[in-house]
């Protein structure tokens, strides 16, 4: 799947955009996470 097309069919469905919201405030949060305890070692 084209990921490009996938993106504008994410915006144009509101559903879709909340849950990719949601999504991607978790890849952001466990980022964090594995960054902070990447810098406590």
């Amino acid at each position: 799947m084209d990921f490009v097309d996938y993106f504008y069919k994410a915006i144009s469905s509101p559903i879709a955009s909340a849950i990719g919201f949601v999504l991607f405030l978790c890849l952001v949060y466990v980022s964090v996470d594995f960054i902070r305890k990447g810098l406590k070692k």
